[in-house]
């Protein structure tokens, strides 16, 4: 990943940093503007479904007008009254990987004077290549990765390097996410292939 060279124009002002405590320790992840209510980010980084923990803290940070401008903060809700997440994630199931995204809702402030939406796919892609650029952060810097993204019913695979922040950035294709970081092995990063999952998250958080 490189470094975004711009960061104050879209879709990077729809992308904000997410700081989040499990247990005792601190991570940073990414997640990205998907409603005016709420944010889009990777389910493993508000529940981590294999020693069923929830964050007990959790930030998004998001610069409408840069990196170099004022930084806007936000305190996430956590719990059933401010995550949405697909229960094959929380169960644990067998092709939980496929479920791997969550939405959280931000009462206390509406984004429509700072950030746009970014719209989410909502079919699941059909086997082949494409185009993709990848958005995460990476110790606290915002970086993108424009590659060759392969797509199966099981999820999207992408040539690339990934630290624990990327987890949770927006993969765009035409202007439209059709994923999210993930997971990374052995240099590939790997995101949802679930977009009716992903347009009913956001649905659902646009009626709550």
């Amino acid at each position: 990943m490189s470094d975004v060279p711009d960061t104050s124009i879209a879709p990077y002002t729809s992308v904000g940093r997410l700081i989040f405590k499990m247990g005792a320790e601190t991570f940073e992840g990414t997640a990205f503007v998907v409603s005016e209510k709420g944010i889009f980010t990777a389910a493993h980084n508000l529940y981590d479904n294999e020693n069923r923990q929830t964050v007990s803290e959790a930030y998004f940070s998001l610069w409408p007008h840069g990196a170099d401008g004022e930084e806007h903060v936000w305190k996430l809700p956590l719990g059933p009254d401010g995550v949405i997440m697909p229960d094959q994630w929380i169960d644990h199931s067998e092709d939980c990987d496929n479920y791997d995204m969550a939405v959280c809702f931000i009462r206390e402030a509406s984004f429509a004077a700072l950030a746009l939406p970014l719209p989410v796919n909502d079919v699941v892609l059909r086997d082949g290549r494409y185009t993709a650029e990848v958005i995460g952060f990476q110790d606290g810097t915002m970086c993108h990765d424009i590659g060759t993204a392969t797509a199966v019913t099981e999820g999207i695979v992408m040539d690339g390097d990934m630290i624990q922040g990327a987890s949770g950035g927006p993969w765009i294709v035409n202007g439209i996410v059709v994923s999210c970081t993930a997971n990374a092995a052995d240099g590939d990063l790997s995101g949802p292939n679930n977009g009716p999952q992903a347009s009913e998250l956001v649905a659902e958080l646009n009626r709550g």
